[in-house]
């Protein structure tokens, strides 16, 4: 199937923090956060910004979903959440028992069951998936192919999964900035081979067409392939005090 256009222009995106404020950045609006001031604070598993990037849906780590803006409310009852995959206007809402729910445009799920220890999540715009083990392996759901795992290549610190727009392959990251490609996911860059010292990557996003984007605890957007930062300083940090990022959700165009 078509991959559409080669390169994208990141218009904005929104960081979630571990103490569940929202911080916007670029042309985009805040819709209000589940930011709590004391007692017991929630875990969150991330931060998915509606089809329109006019609201967006917060969902804590126990299950529990927020809706700001334009995104509708939605009810989960599946458990703690192990983690999320984008797709640019939804995700899978992937649970500690491995049931998977659609949030948004995301489209329906296979049925993933008996895998432990999930810790990444990815689909493509093919409708293909597959979830990520803290063991660095990889499973794939329904009729997903299996392209290799960093666990086959002897590698375990990984972090974070994305899909390339064919469901052909898929890239995996690592906690220091490793990138590892498989199937039709072509290597455009990592920090470790730009010679940078990352030590808390926390997650992988290619919902934007011609390339990747690694997010650190700090906040820093690292972009590779033909990815337009925009207005934006890919490198920019949020502020040492301030709390570490729990997920972030990019708003993009595509160009020619």
């Amino acid at each position: 199937m078509p991959v559409g256009p080669r390169s994208s222009r990141i218009l904005g995106y929104w960081l979630l923090s571990a103490d569940g404020s929202v911080m916007t950045h670029g042309a985009l609006w805040a819709f209000g956060s589940v930011a709590t001031g004391g007692g017991l604070r929630p875990q969150f598993s991330g931060i998915v910004g509606t089809a329109t990037a006019a609201g967006y849906w917060i969902v804590e780590q126990a299950g529990r979903v927020h809706a700001f803006g334009d995104a509708p409310a939605v009810a989960f009852d599946d458990g703690p959440v192990a983690t999320l995959a984008p797709t640019g206007g939804g995700a899978w809402v992937v649970s500690e028992e491995g049931s998977i729910k659609a949030l948004g445009d995301a489209p329906p799920p296979p049925v993933a069951t008996g895998i432990k220890g999930v810790i990444g999540a990815a689909v493509s715009a093919a409708h293909a998936g597959w979830l990520l083990t803290g063991d660095g392996d990889v499973h794939p759901l329904g009729g997903a192919a299996h392209f290799g795992s960093p666990a086959e290549l002897g590698e375990s610190d990984v972090v974070g999964i994305a899909a390339t727009p064919t469901g052909s392959g898929y890239w995996v990251c690592g906690q220091h900035g490793e990138l590892f490609g498989f199937g039709d996911a072509s290597f455009d860059g990592s920090p470790t081979t730009d010679g940078a010292k990352v030590e808390d990557v926390i997650a992988i996003d290619s919902t934007l067409p011609g390339g990747y984007v690694l997010v650190t605890a700090g906040g820093m957007i690292l972009p590779f392939g033909a990815i337009d930062p925009g207005p934006l300083q890919a490198g920019a940090i949020i502020p040492d005090k301030a709390p570490r990022i729990a997920g972030i959700a990019l708003v993009a165009c595509a160009t020619a």
